[in-house]
């Protein structure tokens, strides 16, 4: 293959958009104009990120390059004063702001990244150019430049320039009286000996797979598979006439090019869908599907304004055909992608939303779905949640979505319809139902291994949360059973909810007030494990109380196993518990004991024999006066006793019981400071009291002789004297006082004892004791 040849081929292999405005004019031979064309190439040793917009007031064209200096932006030293008025360069912060002012109102650009090296194409054109055709057979008329003039213009470097070509005047076309001055052909013509076999080839170095923009595109605009549209139509023009090896040509180049596409080759399909079109452009007119395939290759790319004119072109060309439904869907995408920053101005969204409803799609399902999606996103009132990206539609709304679902093929559509519904029924406002949470079982168990993962997340996270805020209400209001009704329904793939600790929580806390405790306990299992210090230290208190009372009230109905876990799970729990409790600040503790004070004191009351219960209660005493006020009784405890309140009878029925489970855990020092509380009680002539007291002399007697036996005479004599001072009713308060007036006696204290000893003598209800202090008097004054 020559130099030459191989020149021509690089230039026909190069992606300029410029290649394919003639597509999308009408080709009707009566509207022509003066060409222009420019080309400036920015070349850059690494890639450069860009942006571009354009001011149709002032005719501007501004380029903004980060991170580019001046020096590297020569090539706008010179510039065509034919097409280009003037050129400003602003450089800010390190980055390059270029301002491009057009000579005409009637100049149209594009803006194309190359690489191999990285470069900017900026091309400059006539808008309004036209492909010049025979007035009398409507065909292109082809003349073939002067070789002197290619070479003169190809460019030998990688980059590509236009070629030059004499066209006719328009005037003289009728006569074939050819005008020669220069005129500029924007269609690069292609080598005649290009084969289909150096088509392959070339096809082959492109890179598989779709277009780089797909990803950059928001959730609702992908690739539209639509194979089963296809289907030639009746040539419009009749019989075709011309350069029939040219037409078949074409259309052999555009059905590989067709295949590549299917096979999701975008690229080469692309780069072999503008070989058709430079050998002949009637192949498109022909076939609706070539026209959408080529228009979607170059959506794919990111080349929006010429793909919007693409959609545009099928729909005026092939209006009867199914296509032109999704070409008019593709065109509003054009226009919401134009600007982004104009994506959440409600002006355009509910321009767009307009035209969405506008479009006729004959029954067919699939452009109906893309539709309704649309509508939904664009909709100028719709709220868009963060965690998924969806907006929030109304409950009419997802009638129509879910109507959809079945009817689609397009597995992307089927998901945004599916997830489009599954967000209302997430979003807090919405009711739920038993058909909801099956909605919602089916979605996961769908999509839960989904590319966009983000999406089933944030939905995911949204229905947690809402759930969550539901049982929450409902356990607030006291409807433990709709809370439970809730989680029972939901099916066994949606059931996993319950391992997030704060749902948990809530479930837990639902069947325990319901009355089924043993069942709670799992529940409270989960809830032990979250972040929430509050509730990881009530869970591990719910673990150890119900696993205790479950040991204590059920060993019948226990396997062995179940014991052993219940066992283990108590002894665990309680030790977690008072752990997590002595390492809370002082006032945080304080509000711990006060909102928990009935449960931990139930757990005493009912003999649970509880490490952490009985220790926080002892000191919630120590550290508070104890006192003889009433309080109302509170929830009944897992062992179904009533607390008796705060009252006299009631401090001492828990102080005792108290004792008791100290006793119970081999815990003596502990049970000594809780009868020493009781003496800070004092009963009065309340029948209640009256029957209190009992316990609370015999304990304190307990107490004193525990003492005497310790050899610690001096408290165990307190004891007695204050035992016998305040008690009302007790019998045997005499001989408290004797045993106290010796107790002192031995402990130093003669005056105390000589007083104590008196009072015992001079009592006749006791003569037993009466004597005995009498006799002891006599001693002591001898």
């Amino acid at each position: 293959m020559n130099k030459t040849c191989i020149l021509k081929i690089k230039a026909a292999l190069v992606t300029t958009l410029i290649f394919n405005v003639t597509l999308l004019l009408p080709l009707d031979g009566e509207s022509f104009a003066n060409e222009q064309f420019s080309q400036i190439i920015l070349k850059f040793k690494l890639p450069k990120s860009y942006d571009y917009s354009y001011d149709k007031n002032a005719q501007t064209l501004n380029l903004k390059l980060k991170n580019t200096n001046l020096d590297e932006v020569q090539p706008l030293d010179y510039y065509d004063e034919s097409t280009i008025k003037r050129v400003i360069l602003k450089q800010i912060d390190g980055n390059l702001d270029i301002n491009i002012t057009l000579k005409k109102p009637d100049l149209g650009y594009t803006i194309a990244a190359l690489s191999d090296p990285f470069r900017i194409a900026i091309d400059i054109y006539d808008a309004n150019y036209r492909e010049i055709r025979d007035p009398v057979t409507k065909l292109p008329i082809e003349i073939n430049p002067p070789s002197s003039y290619l070479d003169s213009n190809l460019n030998h470097s990688d980059d590509f320039v236009a070629t030059s070509i004499p066209l006719p005047n328009p005037e003289t076309a009728k006569n074939e009286n050819l005008d020669q001055s220069p005129k500029y052909n924007l269609v690069q013509p292609l080598p005649e000996d290009f084969s289909a076999q150096m088509l392959k080839e070339m096809t082959a170095k492109i890179p598989e797979g779709p277009g780089k923009s797909w990803g950059e595109y928001p959730l609702y605009v992908y690739r539209l598979n639509l194979n089963a549209y296809k289907g030639r139509e009746k040539p419009q023009g009749g019989v075709r006439r011309g350069n029939e090896d040219r037409y078949n040509a074409s259309l052999r180049a555009a059905e590989f090019a067709e295949s590549q596409y299917d096979y999701g080759h975008e690229s080469r399909a692309l780069f072999i869908f503008q070989h058709a079109l430079n050998t002949d452009p009637r192949v498109f007119d022909d076939d609706a599907y070539y026209l959408w395939a080529l228009a979607e290759t170059q959506f794919g790319q990111g080349n929006i304004s010429l793909a919007a004119a693409y959609f545009k072109s099928l729909t005026e060309k092939h209006p009867s055909s199914p296509l032109a439904e999704f070409a008019q869907i593709r065109m509003i995408d054009c226009d919401a992608l134009s600007d982004e920053s104009q994506q959440k101005n409600l002006e355009l969204k509910e321009k767009l939303w307009q035209r969405l409803n506008l479009i006729h799609t004959r029954d067919d399902f699939e452009a109906t779905a893309l539709i309704e999606i649309r509508k939904s996103f664009h909709a100028p009132n719709a709220a868009m949640d963060s965690k998924s990206g969806l907006p929030v539609v109304s409950s009419e709304n997802v009638m129509t979505l879910k109507s959809l679902i079945e009817k689609v093929e397009n597995p992307r559509t089927k998901f945004l319809l599916s997830a489009l519904s599954m967000a209302h029924y997430a979003d807090i406002n919405s009711s739920w139902s038993k058909e909801n949470a099956e909605f919602a079982a089916k979605f996961f168990a769908d999509y839960s291994k989904s590319n966009e993962k983000q999406v089933v997340d944030g939905i995911r996270d949204n229905l947690k949360i809402k759930l969550s805020q539901l049982m929450q209400k409902n356990l607030s209001e006291n409807n433990f059973l709709e809370t439970i009704r809730i989680y029972e329904d939901l099916p066994k793939s949606l059931q996993s909810i319950k391992k997030d600790p704060g749902i948990a929580w809530v479930i837990g806390e639902s069947f325990r007030k319901a009355g089924n405790g043993e069942a709670s306990i799992d529940f409270y299992q989960i809830a032990a494990t979250g972040s929430d210090k509050d509730q990881v230290l009530k869970s591990h208190f719910w673990l150890a109380s119900l696993s205790k009372f479950a040991l204590k009230n059920s060993r019948q109905s226990l396997s062995k196993k179940r014991r052993e876990e219940f066992y283990k799970l108590a002894k665990s729990s309680d030790q977690s518990l008072y752990s997590i409790y002595k390492d809370l600040p002082e006032d945080i503790k304080l509000k711990v004991s006060a909102e928990y004070k009935s449960y931990f004191e139930d757990t005493v009351l009912s003999r649970l024999a509880l490490r952490s219960s009985a220790l926080i209660v002892l000191e919630s005493f120590e550290n508070s006066s104890v006192t003889n006020t009433p309080s109302a009784a509170n929830e009944v405890i897992p062992g179904g006793v009533t607390k008796t309140g705060d009252s006299f009878a009631g401090n001492v029925r828990l102080l005792s019981l108290l004792s008791k489970n100290f006793a119970e855990l081999q815990m003596p020092a502990e049970r000594r400071r809780a009868l020493k509380l009781m003496r800070q009680l004092t009963p009065s002539e309340d029948a209640e009291d009256q029957e209190a007291e009992k316990t609370w002399t015999q304990d304190l007697v307990d107490l004193a002789e525990e003492m005497r036996l310790a050899s610690n005479y001096l408290e165990a004599g307190k004891i007695y004297a204050e035992t016998a001072g305040k008690s009302q009713n007790w019998d045997k308060r005499h001989e408290a006082r004797y045993k106290a007036g010796l107790l002192l006696y031995r402990a130093g204290r003669h005056g105390e004892a000589t007083q104590l000893l008196q009072e015992a003598c001079n009592d006749g209800e006791n003569i037993f004791y009466k004597n005995l202090a009498c006799e002891r008097l006599d001693q002591l004054k001898k």
